[in-house]
This record gives structure tokens, C-alpha cells and sequence, in this order.
């Protein structure tokens, strides 16, 4: 239902403006008939050009048949008259020479005084002076231009024979004829067959000489009086004769003609147009003075190629018609798209390859650090069990023989007794210690109660009191809740670094910083020793670095190493925190202290 009120709605909201839309009325009177092609080309131009605009403009169409009752029909003035003597028109449009003279020499009494627009009138057929109610679009035949495109292509041309019919004489269109063709009397030779029975003309061209060219004007009539179309006369002469046929208007465009410098009714009919259209708004007729219509060289190519002309010879400004389409033309966007997925794929095939390469040389490089890792941890192990028993072993085995000894044979006194037990004391101390540190160096505990930051410090401080290196460092920020795989990774990775500098850098003193900032944490160990450089040297493949940027991998950070030769050696470690919020919740055990328990987290 609202769908009827909403459209009731719409209709009386536009109606209105639809009404107050102005209705103007234009009477277009025609030379021929509806036979004639190019009335039908100035009329739909010219209409399509009316279209759509804020008038709403009523055009009548009248043909007078001119060409076939003579240039000023004796009937035409009363029948108008009679017709339309209760219209008022805004503006007339006369298309042609025959309602231009009526219009000019008897117009109609309701029309006296109107807005008159002529189109197609010949330039040689208009006066010096024109009422001051009229004006419009003129033509001018291009003779001298057409024979000169003829002799550009054809450049051995020696003979022109000029075809026309049916015209009335006129002796300005003949004096204008003879002007443009006399630059060409002394290079060519040109036949006049000017108002012939289309047999004879048919006749005349069937068997030219190979240099020569047919100027076809018009063919109204015969000398019988007989009608013609003009385009289906062309027609008839291109089919028969054996020369090629040149032609001054764009209705015998594609009617056999090669080509011409030819009149074109199209711009002529959107210029008219755009004059009317200015009337109809109220200008006077002094601001659109009289304009010519326009001409172009125009090639029909099936013809052009029918003869064997020479492309090269083709005017850089012409219209070439019904010219077959080139490959590229034709599926221009098929191929551009058809491009540019073959690129897309080429590019994705490439990458695929490059990703193939890559994973098969990470693959590799994994299976090589496994099999280190496995070699360092078996090293690893017979180094322990060789501490184990030729060091722990062999000194538990003397404390053993000791208390042995003293079992067997007791001490005579107590304080004797006293001095043995301190002696055992002390090994059975030294002993606990050493394995203590075994202890810490296969798995930090105090990283677990105390956090980074504080397992750190301590194993630069027993780094320094056993190796001849200085460990300094240094912690900004505080210490946030972290991921134990993360405080491992980065607790063993300043282990690595200490231990390189140690062996490689000789440097006196190592500098360690752990900084906290932004949900970012950041390890950073200097030294100033001999440095290397980190392309070449086989550190950089070595196990150490390799295992550092794996631990860094496994938990999403980064590893860089900046070093040169003789300025040391700089690693930076970085990896983003884990929000708190998504950390597991904290398990503290019975020894651990509040500290400890806010700044590690469980497993």
C-alpha cells in the first residue's frame, strides 16, 4: 500500500514542474523526400541535439519535394498556410535551397516575422544581404580539394571526369565549379558529363584509362525529368566503371565512393542545433551569424584497398570509414587482461620457486642445527660424566677411603678426631659446591625465584670472579610479567654472548643492559675487543649464534649483530611482550617470595 501513496506522492510533487516545462514549436520544412539520405542525416542530428533540453519543443516536418517539382513549389506556400495557419511557431528550420528561396522570396503570412534557421544551403546560392530574421548553416563543394586528394592518390592521375544530373542551371555554382578546378587545367585533363541518362554515364565510365578518376557531384533527375537518389547513382557508377569515384557529400560515403573532401550533414544539423536552441531561449538573431559547415576528408577503406592506393599517401587529418578492426583493436582489453594475468601467475610462479629454495635451504639448515644440538648435547653429557667421575667421583672415593680409615682405626683423642672431621667437612663442602654448580648450570633456579633481571646480575658477577672479563650491567625499566620460555631464552642467550666475548673478543670488560619499554624487551651486550666481521667469519654460523636465533625465533623475537674489526662487537636480542592479561595465572609455591612471585610465571 505505501508503495501506491509513495508513487501518488511523486507524481504530484514532479507534475507540476512537468506542466510549467515552456512548449515551444519549430517547423522544419525539407527540400526532398525521406528518399534522400542526408535530410534523414541533418533531421536526426539535429533532433537528437533538441532532445533532453528545458524546452519542451514540438517539431512538425514538412517535405516539399523541390527536387522533383521545382525550387519554389507553387502549392507550397497555400498548403503550408492552409495547415498551419492556427500554429503559432517559434523558429523555422529550412533545410535545403528550395524552402530557403520560399522562405526568402514568399513566405507564408504566419511565418513573416519568425526566427528562420536555414541548413545545407550552397554558399553560392546565398545573397549579399539576408532579412533580418534569418540565418543558418551554408555548405561549400570542395571541388578543388577533392581533385587534389585524388592526385595524392593517385600520383600518375592525368584524366578527372566530373558526373552530375538534375540540377537547374546556375551560373554562380558554375563559376565556382570553374574557379577551383582551373589550378588543375594544365595537369589534368577533365571531361564534363553533366546531364546524361545514367546509361550513357554507366557507358562513359565502364572503360576509362587507368589514370583517371570520376568527381562525382549529384543526380537528381535525368533530362527526361526522371528521379534519382544521388547515393544510389554514385552506387551504380562505382559498381561499373573501371576508375575509382570521388565524391563531395558524406551521403555517398559508403555508397562506392572512395573518398572526398565532403560536406558533412552531421555537424551541420548539431550546428543548426545549437542556433535554434539559442532562439528558442530569447536571443536575437544578430548574435548567431551566418557559420559554414564544416568539411573532411573521409577515405572509405574497403574502396581505398580495392584500388591498391598506398597508405603512406593517406592525409594525416582524414576519416578513414569501415576500416576492419586490428587484432589489438579488437580485443584490446582481452589481451591487456589476459597480460596481466599471465604476469600475476609468472610473478606468483616466481615466488613459489624463490619460497621453494627457501624452505628447502631452512630445512636444511634445521636439520644441520639439530644434528649440532645433538652433537653439543652428547659432548655436552660426556663432558659431565667425565667431570662426574674423574673429578666428584674420584674425590668422594677419597672421602670414602678417609672415613674408612678413621673407622678402622679411631683417633686416640678427641681433639684428633675433631681435625679429621673438619678435613672431610671441608672436601665433602668443596664437593657440594661443585656440584651445585653443575646444578646451575644445567638449569638456573634462581631465574624461576628471582626473575631475569636478578638471575642476570649473578651470573655476571660469578662471570667476573672466574673469568679474567669484567661483567657490567645495567636494567631500565621494570621488570613486567613475562613468559618463562622468554626469561630462559634471553637468560641463555646473555650466557652465549658473556661466554663469546670471553673467548673471542679479548676485551677487558663486557657491558650487559636489559631494558624494559612499551611491552618490549630488549638485551643488549657491548664489548670493545677486536670484532670480526659478521659476513665472513664462521661465527656466524657457528653453533652459539645459531642457537641464539632460534631460541629468538621460537618466541617471535629478533636477533641483530653489528660488529667491524677492531671496534667490537654489539648483539641487540628483542622480542615483544605478551600482554599480562593473557598470561596464565601464577602458581607460587611455599618458598617463594611475594617479589619473586610477581614477576615470573609458571610453565
Amino acid at each position: 500500500m505505501w508503495r501506491y501513496v509513495l508513487s501518488l506522492g511523486l507524481a504530484l510533487l514532479f507534475s507540476p514542474y512537468a506542466r510549467c516545462a515552456t512548449q515551444k514549436n519549430v517547423l522544419v520544412l525539407h527540400e526532398g523526400s525521406r528518399l534522400l539520405r542526408y535530410q534523414f542525416l541533418l533531421s536526426s542530428e539535429m533532433q537528437k541535439n533538441l532532445a533532453n533540453t528545458k524546452f519542451n519543443i514540438q517539431i512538425f516536418d514538412e517535405y516539399l519535394d523541390s527536387w522533383r517539382l521545382g525550387e519554389e513549389p507553387p502549392y507550397a506556400v497555400t498548403a503550408l498556410e492552409a495547415k498551419y495557419a492556427t500554429v503559432k511557431f517559434d523558429v523555422v528550420v529550412v533545410d535545403g535551397n528550395g524552402p530557403f528561396q520560399v522562405m526568402l522570396h514568399r513566405p507564408p503570412a504566419f511565418l513573416r516575422g519568425v526566427p528562420v534557421v536555414f541548413l545545407a544551403v550552397p554558399d553560392y546560392d546565398l545573397p549579399l544581404n539576408l532579412p533580418s530574421n534569418i540565418t543558418g548553416i551554408t555548405t561549400h563543394k570542395e571541388y578543388g580539394e577533392t581533385v587534389r586528394l585524388a592526385m595524392r592518390l593517385q600520383p600518375g592521375l592525368r584524366h578527372i571526369v566530373y558526373v552530375e544530373g538534375g540540377l537547374t542551371a546556375n551560373a554562380m555554382r558554375d563559376a565556382a565549379l570553374r574557379s577551383e578546378l582551373a589550378p588543375f587545367q594544365n595537369q589534368v585533363d577533365i571531361v564534363d558529363l553533366q546531364n546524361l541518362t545514367v546509361d550513357e554515364i554507366l557507358k562513359r565510365t565502364k572503360s576509362l584509362p587507368s589514370d583517371s578518376a570520376i568527381l562525382f557531384d549529384t543526380y537528381l533527375k535525368d533530362p527526361s525529368g526522371k528521379p534519382y537518389v544521388p547515393s544510389e547513382v554514385c552506387n551504380l557508377i562505382a559498381t561499373s566503371a573501371n576508375a575509382p569515384v570521388y565524391a563531395l557529400f558524406q551521403t555517398e560515403m559508403g555508397k562506392g565512393a572512395v573518398g572526398g573532401v565532403v560536406i558533412s550533414f552531421e555537424t551541420a544539423g548539431e550546428q543548426g542545433a545549437k542556433t535554434v536552441l539559442g532562439l528558442l531561449d530569447g536571443a536575437p538573431v544578430r548574435r548567431y551569424p551566418v557559420e559554414h559547415a564544416r568539411n573532411e576528408v573521409t577515405i572509405d577503406w574497403g574502396k581505398f584497398q580495392q584500388f591498391g592506393f598506398s597508405e603512406s599517401n593517406l592525409p594525416a587529418a582524414a576519416t578513414v570509414l569501415f576500416r576492419p578492426l586490428t587484432l589489438w583493436e579488437k580485443y584490446r582489453w582481452y589481451l591487456i587482461a589476459a597480460g596481466v594475468v599471465i604476469l600475476l601467475q609468472t610473478i606468483l610462479i616466481f615466488e613459489l620457486g624463490l619460497a621453494g629454495k627457501r624452505w628447502k635451504k631452512s630445512e636444511r639448515s634445521a636439520r644441520e642445527l639439530a644434528r649440532r644440538l645433538i652433537n653439543a648435547q652428547e659432548e655436552e653429557r660426556r663432558r659431565l660424566a667425565g667431570e662426574l667421575h674423574d673429578d666428584v667421583s674420584q674425590r668422594l672415593a677419597l672421602v670414602a677411603i678417609h672415613l674408612d680409615t678413621l673407622r678402622a682405626a679411631p683417633p686416640d683423642s678427641q681433639d684428633h678426631l675433631i681435625r679429621e672431621l673438619s678435613i672431610l667437612y671441608d672436601k665433602t663442602d668443596v664437593i657440594s659446591s661443585d656440584i651445585h654448580q653443575f646444578s646451575h648450570d644445567l638449569h638456573p633456579a634462581m631465574l624461576e625465584r628471582l626473575g631475569l633481571a636478578s638471575a642476570l646480575r649473578h651470573y655476571c658477577a660469578e662471570f667476573s670472579a672466574h673469568c679474567r672479563m669484567a661483567g657490567d650491567i645495567s636494567t631500565t625499566g621494570e621488570e613486567p610479567r613475562m613468559h618463562p620460555d622468554t626469561a630462559l631464552a634471553f637468560f641463555r642467550i646473555g650466557q652465549e654472548c658473556l661466554m663469546n666475548a670471553a673467548k673471542h673478543s679479548g676485551a677487558p670488560r663486557c657491558k650487559v643492559s636489559l631494558s624494559y619499554a612499551h611491552e618490549r624487551i630488549m638485551l643488549r651486550v657491548v664489548d670493545n675487543g677486536r670484532g670480526f666481521k659478521p659476513r665472513k667469519t664462521k661465527l656466524q654460523t657457528g653453533l652459539g649464534i645459531q642457537s641464539m636465533r632460534e631460541r629468538l625465533r621460537s618466541i617471535g623475537g629478533t636477533l641483530r649483530i653489528r660488529s667491524r674489526v677492531g671496534y667490537g662487537t654489539t648483539i641487540v636480542a628483542a622480542v615483544g611482550l605478551v600482554p599480562a592479561a593473557r598470561l596464565p595465572a601464577l602458581e607460587a609455591t611455599w618458598d617463594e617470595a611475594p617479589r619473586a612471585r610477581s614477576a615470573t610465571t609458571a610453565a
